[in-house]
């Protein structure tokens, strides 16, 4: 089974721009995000908070080496994500929330010259995305 890409409206224009070559074999498996439980910056902070990655070798290594692209200009597109340990993947997940895959996921949807791998990278973020989204939906109080 193909994965869907779990798409917000924004996300679904965003594709819509990608070139038609890209876009063709995924065309019919954007699906609508409807889950709208998102996190507000004060659970972000909660979050990253509670969050110990000295514990996860190469992951102090990768935060240094963000802050420095950051503070240089770099912007979360072109960010290094195949340099996070593999171990810190789910913790990353759930520190950043559906609010910061959502900024991913746009993020990689403008990359220039995107193609069908990246699609199944972000494809498998959305469906995470999904799922923290339906946790929140049950979880959070708005």
């Amino acid at each position: 089974m193909e994965p869907a890409l779990y798409l917000t409206k924004v996300e679904i224009q965003l594709f819509k721009k990608l070139p038609a070559k890209v876009r063709a074999a995924w065309d019919k498996r954007v699906e609508e995000e409807t889950y709208d439980a998102f996190e507000t910056p004060q659970e972000i902070l909660r979050r990253l908070h509670t969050v110990d990655y000295s514990k996860v070798k190469g992951m102090e290594k990768f935060l240094q080496n963000a802050d420095k692209h950051f503070e240089s200009g770099g912007d979360i597109s072109t960010l290094p994500f195949d340099q996070i340990p593999d171990a810190a993947i789910p913790t990353m997940f759930h520190s950043i929330g559906a609010s910061g895959m959502t900024a991913m996921i746009g993020a990689g949807l403008q990359v220039k010259d995107v193609n069908d791998d990246d699609l199944h990278g972000i494809a498998a973020m959305s469906a995470m995305r999904r799922v923290v989204l339906m946790s929140n939906s049950v979880m959070l109080t708005k």
